[in-house]
C-alpha cells in the first residue's frame, strides 16, 4: 500500500509550535488565529490583483509591493503571535512592580501569589491578572493539574520577564517551606533592577538610532543636494528618506519601555485637520500657508499635551499622597479616611486630584480612579482594593517607596533623552544652510518654494520621532511644532549667500 505523505505548507502548520507556544505566554487560541489566516490566504489572489491593476494604471514600482503583502499574508500566523507575545511582555514588565508590592502586602497577611492576582482582577487599568488567571485556571480545570503545577507552567513560560521573577520566588518559598514574605521583598528589589537595566538600555539604544536618524535625515539629504553638481538630482526626490518615517517610529515602539501616558481620543480636536488638505491646494504664500499648517495642528497637539501634563503633575505628586495616607493611618485613621485628609500641590491635574479626594469623602470609598496617567491611575485602584482587605501603614510605606523609585529612575531617563532635543533645532538650520550655500543651483522660484517644502517636512519628520524617543509620544507639541517654527522662519529668509 502506497502511504500518502500530506505536505505541510501553511505557516501555521509549519510553525505550529512555534505559534502555539507564543500563543499560550498570552493566553490566545490557536485554532481561531489559524482560521483567520486561512481566510487571508483566501483573499490574497484577490489583494495581488488589485495591487497589479494599480500598479498598470499608476506606477509600475508599485507592483512590488505585492511581494510585502504576500509575506505579510503568508506568514501571519507567525508575526501575529510574535507581536502578541512581544506587547504582552511589555505590558508584564510594566505591571510587574505594582504586582510585586501587592504580593508582598498580601504574604504579610499569609496571602499567596494566587490570592494576590484575584484580588487584582477589579483593577480595571491591569490587563496581566486577568490573562494570568484565566490561564492558571485553565490549567487546573482542563488539565487537572494543581495550583503549585499551573503556577510552575506559568512562571516556565514568564522565565524571560518580570513576572517569572515573582513566580519563581513564590514556588522557591513553597519549596523550601520559608518565608514568603521576604522572597517577595526580594522580587520587588530585583524588578526594581531590571528597570535600571532597561531604562540603561533604552538610553544606550537611542543613541544608536539617532545617529541613524541624524544620517538618513540630515546627512542623507546634503549629500543629495550636493550630487547637483555632478548628477541631475531632482529636488523632490529629496523626499525620499522621508517615507522611512513610520519605519521608525515602529521601530522606537518596539524598544522603548511603555509609557506612563493614556491619552484619550475625542474625535472633536481632529476635525480642524480636514482643513490641511484645503491650505494645501489653496494658492497661497508659501509662508502663510507654513504658519496656518502649524496653528492647525497645534490644536489636536495642545490638547494631547495637556494631558501629558496632567499626568506628569498626577504621577509626581503620587508618592507624597501615599506617605501622607500612610502618616495618618499610623495614628488610626482608615485609609479612606487619611485619603481625605490629603493635602496637594496646585499643579495642572490639582482638579482631578480634587476630585478623587471629594468623591472618596462623599462615597466613604476610593473611587475607580481614569485619568492620564496609567501608573497613578493602578496604583489608585489597587489602594481601593487593598483598604478593604487589611492594608496596613508599614505595606503603604512599601508602596510609596517603590512608586517614588520608579519614577525617579523615569525622571533620570527622561533627562539623558532630552539630550536629543538638539536635532530639533539642529534640522532645519541645517538644512537651510545647505540649500543657502548651494542656492546659485537653484535659481527658479519653484525650485525655492520646493526647497523651502523639504527643510519643513524633514523638521515635520524629525520634530516626530524625536518626540517619540525622549517624551513616549509621537505627537508632543513643543517637540513636534518646534522645528517647524524654526523651519518657517528660516523660509522669510532668501537663499544665496
Amino acid at each position: 500500500m502506497i502511504r500518502v505523505v500530506r505536505l505541510r505548507w501553511l505557516a501555521c502548520e509549519i510553525f505550529e509550535e512555534r505559534i502555539k507556544k507564543n500563543l499560550e505566554y498570552v493566553g490566545g487560541d490557536f485554532e481561531e488565529v489559524c482560521l483567520k489566516y486561512k481566510k487571508l490566504i483566501r483573499m490574497l489572489p484577490i489583494l495581488i490583483a488589485v495591487i497589479t491593476i494599480v500598479s498598470f494604471l499608476t506606477v509600475r514600482l508599485v507592483m512590488f509591493s505585492e511581494i510585502g503583502v504576500f509575506l505579510v499574508v503568508y506568514f501571519y500566523p507567525l508575526l501575529y503571535s510574535w507581536s502578541k507575545k512581544e506587547e504582552y511582555k511589555k505590558q508584564v514588565n510594566q505591571e510587574a512592580p505594582l504586582i510585586s508590592i501587592i504580593a508582598y502586602v498580601n504574604s504579610l497577611i499569609d496571602k499567596n501569589i494566587l490570592h494576590t492576582i484575584e484580588e487584582l482582577l477589579s483593577v480595571r487599568g491591569l490587563k496581566v491578572p486577568s490573562v494570568e488567571y484565566q490561564m492558571i485556571k485553565k490549567s487546573k480545570e482542563v488539565l487537572n493539574e494543581s495550583s503549585y503545577k499551573a503556577v510552575e507552567r506559568r512562571a516556565i513560560l514568564h522565565k524571560d520577564d518580570l513576572l517569572g521573577k515573582i513566580y519563581s520566588k513564590f514556588l522557591i518559598a513553597a519549596d523550601l517551606g520559608i518565608s514568603i514574605k521576604d522572597r517577595m521583598r526580594e522580587s520587588m528589589r530585583e524588578i526594581l533592577q531590571s528597570y535600571r537595566e532597561e531604562y540603561k538600555n533604552y538610553v544606550e539604544r537611542s543613541a544608536e538610532l539617532s545617529e541613524m536618524i541624524f544620517a538618513i535625515y540630515l546627512l542623507l539629504p546634503i549629500v543629495l543636494v550636493g550630487f547637483q553638481f555632478t548628477f541631475k538630482v531632482n529636488i523632490l526626490q529629496l523626499l525620499f528618506p522621508l517615507l522611512f518615517t513610520p519605519a521608525f517610529i515602529f521601530l522606537i515602539s518596539t524598544i522603548q519601555p511603555v509609557g506612563d501616558y493614556q491619552i484619550k481620543a475625542n474625535y472633536k480636536y481632529i476635525l480642524p485637520l480636514p482643513a490641511l488638505i484645503l491650505i494645501t491646494l489653496t494658492p497661497l504664500n508659501l509662508i502663510i500657508k507654513f504658519v496656518a499648517i502649524i496653528t492647525i495642528l497645534s490644536i489636536p497637539l495642545l490638547y494631547i499635551y495637556r494631558q501629558i501634563l496632567v499626568a506628569n503633575y498626577l504621577l509626581s505628586q503620587l508618592p507624597d499622597i501615599l506617605n501622607q495616607v500612610s502618616d495618618y493611618m499610623k495614628i488610626g485613621y482608615s485609609v479612606v479616611t487619611s485619603l481625605t485628609k490629603v493635602r496637594a500641590k496646585k499643579g495642572p491635574g490639582y482638579k482631578i486630584l480634587e476630585g478623587i479626594i471629594r468623591k472618596a469623602s462623599i462615597d466613604n470609598e476610593i473611587p475607580e480612579v481614569n485619568t492620564s496617567s496609567k501608573l497613578f491611575n493602578n496604583v489608585m485602584n489597587t489602594l481601593k482594593i487593598l483598604s478593604k482587605s487589611g492594608l496596613t501603614s508599614v505595606g503603604l510605606e512599601e508602596l510609596s517607596d517603590l512608586v517614588n523609585d520608579i519614577i525617579i529612575m523615569r525622571n533620570s531617563m527622561l533627562r539623558q533623552l532630552r539630550l536629543f532635543d538638539v536635532m530639533l533645532f539642529l534640522t532645519p538650520i541645517m538644512l537651510w544652510l545647505t540649500f543657502s550655500m548651494l542656492g546659485n543651483v537653484f535659481t527658479s522660484s519653484k525650485n525655492v518654494e520646493l526647497q523651502d517644502l523639504v527643510i519643513f517636512s524633514y523638521s515635520f519628520a524629525i520634530g516626530l520621532m524625536f518626540s517619540k524617543i525622549s517624551r513616549f509620544v509621537t505627537f508632543y507639541l513643543p517637540a513636534v511644532i518646534t522645528p517647524l517654527v524654526i523651519a518657517t522662519i528660516l523660509s522669510a529668509f532668501p537663499h544665496g549667500i
